[in-house]
């Protein structure tokens, strides 16, 4: 079962829609289960890939607060 992985630039929930569509109509998980595995998925990519997380989060300012709470992790 491949679980989809966030794309560069795409927003929390195109990724969740996107994921959880999959794993409904091709894996036959329910909504509240594929819910779970997708918003896990997008954590794990948000702890470990800075690039992904950047583009997520929006920061443009190596500066701003999000961006301190980010590297503190």
């Amino acid at each position: 079962m491949p679980i989809p992985k966030p794309h560069s630039g795409e927003g929390e929930n195109e990724y969740i829609s996107r994921c959880a569509s999959k794993l409904i109509g091709e894996e036959g998980y329910e909504q509240d289960q594929a819910l779970a595995i997708c918003y896990q998925q997008m954590s794990i990519q948000l702890t470990g890939n800075k690039d992904w997380r950047k583009e997520f989060m929006g920061i443009s300012k190596p500066g701003s607060l999000v961006s301190k709470l980010l590297r503190k992790k």
